[in-house]
């Protein structure tokens, strides 16, 4: 066997380090790093392929990668700075961000509670009326810029700005403060800090605190116990290249601020970021992987569209080989004649609508003719498209709103699209929305809003009390009698409720929709018109190994009753 350990030998003052039969020259152990991390490959298994260093398109191929920190903390600042600078000034990286909020936060992902009764050790009638209290009460919060420690924006406004910030700048810190405001009913607030923001207070000397796995207690920010368990914060007074400051803060103005209270547990600073390696500390900009490729999209586009308004502009460029200015005396004055024709400067061409510039004798101006992108424009944008879509989990019929394919085809897209919206959605309910409902619900218990025995003592009776559902807006529909019919037979059969299903349809609130539409049953039943909700019912059969005899219901056991025996009679309201 061939030894690969390090040997490391000095000669002439210089460092020698060999690796089996292999020697280098190195001066720095940092350059030691770069020359054997990756390490060396043998000649079996994917040493012959992907990790061979002797195949043509491998031999250059220097990759060298870091723990999570190195290679990610050290570069987010110029990745943040170019992604804002994308999204500022590219119609794509605008595109791909916006539609991504759009789908995912929507109008704001709206909580449905739905409190365990077993755990809590009520019925599901009373379980029923406590989810009606406690969304009543979360309303009081959520929908008034109350929740904003700003005083700018509701929750669900929050949301969003939570959703954007996260993808341009890779994570934003949301912090839990309590301040109590007049006719504020609850002093639970949200304040969100800009990524740029979190960052450590001072260089960090070698001898600083480390975890138990060597990694250092604070890095990008982020502070660890010595069992690498995520600690607390570190927040800079003010952006670091904010306004007024040319210099970063002194240490002692930084702000330490920890993941939940030491007497409660309640949750005071949430980092919001999607991960994508283990030991990650920061999160990466959702267009990290396409950054070059939307730049020269952007360069593309810009130069054609330039080279486009170029050319319609109706611009004239008078001529002529006489060797002097004779001609014009008496037509134009003095003045006009050195400064147009002998003063001029040669090399000053001006472009623009009804422009006309004078020539020096044997100056000339010619434009290509044919070298215009005009054909392969369309075909460039929308093959560069489908690549940076396919890195974002975005159909480019989705990024540019081009839906030019069949019924089906569409379909497939907006299915594959919202594949990766569930996913987005998920991850935001959990690390922003349901932590800011918990911190929410410890308030209103310990202010007695409603009784909850043991709810600071067990953590059980805790998850049952919060647990809860979020729900928006839904994908739309290409064919909306489909889709309608689809959402009545997942009512019929169970896996959806008029709650879940009136929220991803249109976003209104299925009790209100009760309490309307009882109006309107009365109003025209006065007035001898038919409803219009039990005109044209359509009942879709359910197959019989699906409906059972109703027995036993209120005892927790028996069976389902026959929901298309039910829907056959006439539409009752209270």
């Amino acid at each position: 066997m061939v030894n690969l350990t390090p040997q490391v030998k000095t000669v002439n003052g210089k460092s020698l380090v060999k690796i089996g039969k292999h020697r280098t020259k190195v001066r720095s152990a940092k350059s030691y790093k770069q020359s054997f991390m990756p390490y060396t490959s043998n000649r079996s298994g994917y040493g012959n392929y992907g990790a061979s260093r002797r195949k043509i398109g491998l031999e250059a191929w220097r990759a060298i990668s870091g723990d999570a920190d190195e290679d990610i903390v050290y570069n987010l600042p110029l990745l943040r700075v170019r992604s804002r600078d994308l999204f500022m000034g590219s119609p794509v990286a605008a595109a791909a961000i916006l539609t991504l909020r759009t789908n995912t936060i929507g109008n704001g992902l709206v909580a449905l509670p739905q409190v365990d009764h077993e755990v809590i050790g009520v019925s599901k009638g009373e379980a029923a009326k406590i989810n009606k209290l406690i969304s009543d009460e979360f309303d009081l919060f959520a929908d008034t810029v109350e929740a904003d420690w700003n005083r700018r924006s509701t929750f669900y406004q929050l949301q969003d700005l939570v959703f954007v910030n996260q993808n341009i700048s890779g994570d934003v810190l949301c912090l839990l403060p309590m301040k109590q405001r007049r006719n504020s009913v609850y002093d639970t607030r949200v304040r969100l800090i800009e990524a740029d923001r979190v960052m450590n207070p001072l260089a960090m000397p070698a001898d600083a605190p480390r975890t138990i796995d060597g990694q250092p207690q604070i890095f990008g920010g982020v502070e660890l116990t010595p069992d690498g368990e995520v600690d607390a914060y570190w927040v800079s007074p003010a952006h670091p290249f904010g306004m007024g400051y040319v210099a970063l803060p002194p240490p002692e103005q930084f702000v330490r601020i920890p993941v939940y209270g030491e007497l409660t547990g309640r949750p005071t600073a949430l980092l919001c970021s999607e991960m994508e390696r283990p030991e990650q500390r920061r999160g990466v900009p959702v267009l990290a992987k396409c950054l070059l490729e939307m730049k020269n999209l952007q360069r593309y586009v810009e130069s054609t569209t330039i080279q486009n308004v170029i050319k319609s502009y109706f611009t004239s460029f008078v001529t002529s080989a006489m060797p002097s200015t004779d001609m014009f005396q008496g037509i134009v004055d003095e003045g006009t004649m050195q400064d147009l024709l002998i003063d001029r400067d040669p090399y000053e061409v001006r472009l623009g609508p009804g422009i006309v510039n004078w020539m020096r004798p044997g100056d000339s101006i010619h434009f290509p003719v044919g070298a215009g992108p005009e054909k392969e424009f369309d075909p460039y944008v929308t093959a560069l498209c489908k690549f940076i879509g396919s890195c974002l989990g975005i159909p480019y019929e989705v990024l540019l709103k081009q839906f030019n394919a069949s019924y089906s085809a569409s379909r497939a897209s907006l299915l594959q699209f919202w594949s990766r919206v569930k996913v987005l959605r998920q991850q935001i309910v959990d690390q922003f929305c349901q932590p800011v409902y918990v911190a929410w619900m410890m308030e209103a218990v310990s202010k007695g809003v409603w009784n909850a025995p043991r709810f600071f003592e067990d953590p059980r009776i805790q998850k049952a009390w919060t647990k809860c559902a979020w729900s928006g807006s839904s994908p739309g529909s290409i064919d909306p009698l489909k889709e309608i019919l689809a959402t009545e037979r997942k009512i019929k059969i169970g896996v959806s409720t008029l709650e879940r299903e009136c929220l991803e349809i249109n976003g209104s609130d299925w009790r209100a929709n009760t309490i309307q539409q009882g109006m309107e049953l009365k109003l025209r039943t006065a007035n001898g018109l038919p409803y219009t909700a039990m005109q044209d019912i359509k009942n879709i059969p359910i197959p019989e190994e699906m409906v059972e005899s109703p027995t036993g219901l209120e005892e927790g056991g028996g069976e389902l009753p026959n929901i298309q025996k039910e829907s056959e009679g006439p539409m009752f309201h209270d």
